[in-house]
């Protein structure tokens, strides 16, 4: 998903439209937030969109269909795009609403990441 990372001129031209909607930068993730306003939709609509495109692009008959006829070394890509379909599954049916995104590994429950993406107990 497009990402208008800071120092860019992307960036630096939303932010000048207004169109920049947080500079939390944990949400910077390219994956599971829109940062930034898009133009004829709404953010909801757009992460919809790049989710439903993801789940169609890594279904396991588009993966073995696109792998078969790819001359790349099958060993290398066909576990990725595996491991990549079991992880968007995984990442839908968390039940606590979470995203395995959001998902501090190695951090015990106590620790939080604030607003500044400092890391405090």
């Amino acid at each position: 998903m497009l990402t208008p990372y800071p120092g860019t001129p992307l960036f630096e031209r939303l932010k000048a439209e207004g169109r920049i909607m947080t500079e939390d930068w944990m949400k910077y993730n390219s994956r599971t937030d829109v940062v930034f306003q898009p133009k004829n939709m709404t953010p909801e609509e757009l992460l919809e969109g790049f989710n439903r495109a993801n789940r169609e692009f890594y279904r396991l008959g588009n993966i073995f269909s696109r792998l078969f006829r790819s001359r790349t070394n099958l060993l290398w890509t066909l576990p990725l795009n595996l491991i990549y379909h079991v992880l968007l599954k995984f990442n839908q049916r968390l039940s606590d609403g979470k995203r395995l995104a959001d998902l501090t590994i190695g951090f015990p429950p106590s620790f939080k990441v604030d607003s500044q993406n400092i890391i405090t107990s």
